[in-house]
């Protein structure tokens, strides 16, 4: 099939481009590059965004995640990896940029991390150094006051390059210390980050900063575009950014960027991202829209400007809305078998309420899911054989009578929402392809193994360990996989000192962190 318009990304740009485009009567592919980083986005514009892509679906937008790795983009019809179109749309992501401090990239994970919003409750009651002097950090300098028990700001400059509104709302706030003209040059420790080491760019004179129980170190040092994939194919600056005209054209005819990889004086003074994004993208789409009638291949109502539609209120307290309830309906008619899903509810606790109600409007979308609900002490005995001793949660089996060891502490939202259908995909059918030599590696595990895997809700690394990790449990009666939102649970975290996620805690005693593929859990674990 030839798309009339093929858009690369995932943010706020590249949905209201689609929007905009389907509503031109446009047909529309996004592939959505499976790096995309959403935990960069403030809570408030994670519900937005994902109210727009409810509405982009429902306009009979198509979506896949995919890595880009081939682009064809000077003939009249161009190309995405295997996919085509007659025009492209960019809209990538960017990435943090790195410091280049001595051992940044060793520490990543186990106490660096550059997003504030996805991290920000683990760095609850304890110290925390923020590396950076624009506006974004004092907001997250601000947001952290919250959690941490002190905060120090590192600016390497002789001042924020902030307004003045923005820099006096740090005066009411007495546990945040600021350095200036200061810059991190190495950071060390055992596990985690527990010391770093500064210097004066003017006096010379250099300082450490040390707490013997480790201390949360935040980079906010900006962001890098990700266009490595086109750098020899479209005009760049020095910096990467893609190079427009007004009208959001690259130098190559059909080819159109948007968001935060395109070149924009505004992005640099941050002023209203939002407001941009709703401009580009729907500028991006118009661009479009007017380059398919030029070649005279114009549809019906297509000489109308398209506009971005904002996405219809949805009904509060409804966990699984109508597009996504078509989406796993596509899901779940590939089950072969079904799953028993088992929650022991705790009236005194709100979120194992709630998991209730969850699991209560997925089991009605097949006849593949069965719920079965206990308020707690109501069946000791399943409640020892199922070995529950923290809420909310859900076991899953696909026989009342044998354990299969897979559990969800939390209520799969966010980017978990992807862990908990594909364990399920994976456990009532024959489930993701994945090498016979790991296969064999898990079932000749004949020892007892309990894994936890501490998760945000908002950490895009997670569901790969969650799903990766439940599969082993699937696979083998002997591992016992348990998906731990950490928020929910503090003495947990506490217990096995959670700084960063994605965490895996195995047999209760060893923790390791960072992302890892189901072979290094494997490795882990034999």
């Amino acid at each position: 099939m030839i798309y009339d318009v093929i858009i690369v990304g995932s943010g706020n740009s590249a949905l209201f481009a689609a929007i905009s485009a389907a509503t031109a009567h446009l047909s529309v592919l996004v592939i959505e590059n499976p790096r995309y980083d959403e935990n960069t986005m403030h809570s408030e514009n994670k519900r937005f965004l994902k109210q727009m892509h409810e509405r982009a679906t429902s306009l009979d937008v198509k979506f896949i995640s995919e890595e880009i790795t081939t682009v064809s983009l000077k003939e009249n019809v161009k190309s995405i990896n295997l996919h085509k179109a007659t025009t492209v749309i960019f809209a990538l992501y960017s990435k943090p940029r790195l410091l280049g401090f001595e051992q940044e990239e060793l520490f990543i994970g186990k106490g660096i991390s550059y997003c504030v919003s996805a991290e920000g409750e683990l760095a609850k009651n304890k110290e925390v150094v923020i590396i950076g002097n624009n506006c974004r950090t004092i907001e997250n300098a601000i947001f952290l006051t919250r959690y941490a028990s002190k905060i120090t700001i590192i600016v390497e400059t002789p001042n924020f390059i902030c307004t003045k509104e923005d820099f006096n709302k740090l005066k009411k706030y007495k546990r945040i210390v600021i350095k200036y003209n200061t810059t991190l040059t190495k950071v060390w420790g055992d596990k985690f980050v527990t010391r770093a080491a500064f210097k004066h760019n003017i006096t010379k004179e250099e300082w450490e900063y040390y707490v013997e129980t480790g201390f949360k170190l935040f980079i906010c040092s900006g962001v890098e575009p990700a266009t490595a994939v086109v750098k020899d194919i479209l005009s760049l600056t020095a910096y990467g950014y893609i190079i427009t005209d007004d009208n959001l054209h690259t130098n190559i005819e059909g080819v159109f960027a948007c968001g935060e990889l395109r070149k924009n004086e505004l992005r640099y003074r941050m002023l209203r991202p939002m407001i941009v994004a709703v401009k580009e993208g729907s500028s991006a789409a118009e661009a479009a829209v007017k380059y398919i009638a030029k070649l005279g291949l114009t549809k019906a109502k297509t000489t109308d400007t398209p506009k971005a539609v904002l996405p219809k209120p949805k009904p509060k307290n409804k966990f699984i809305t109508p597009p996504i309830a078509n989406q796993l309906q596509g899901v779940f008619s590939r089950l072969t078998k079904a799953i028993i899903l088992i929650t022991v509810v705790d009236s005194k606790n709100s979120r194992s309420i709630e998991l209730k109600e969850f699991l209560e409007e997925l089991v009605v979308l097949t006849d593949k899911l069965v719920l079965k609900a206990y308020e707690k002490g109501e069946n000791i005995a399943l409640e020892q054989f199922l070995r529950i001793d923290k809420f909310p949660v859900v076991s899953m089996q696909t026989d009342e009578q044998q354990y299969l060891g897979i559990k969800f502490c939390g209520i799969p939202g966010g980017h978990e929402l992807n862990s908990f259908i594909l364990t399920i995909y994976n456990l009532g059918s024959s489930g993701q392809a994945i090498a016979e030599d790991d296969i064999n590696r898990i079932k000749a595990i004949n020892k007892a193994v309990n894994i936890k895997v501490a998760v945000s809700l908002s950490c895009h690394l997670c569901p790969d360990i969650v799903v990766a990790s439940q599969r082993l449990a699937i696979l083998n009666c002997n591992i016992e996989t348990e998906m731990i939102d950490i928020a929910l649970f503090e003495n947990l975290r506490a217990k096995h000192k959670i700084r960063n996620v994605p965490a895996i805690i195995i047999n209760d005693s060893k923790v390791v962190f960072g992302a890892k593929t189901l072979t290094q859990i494997i490795d882990l674990i034999e």
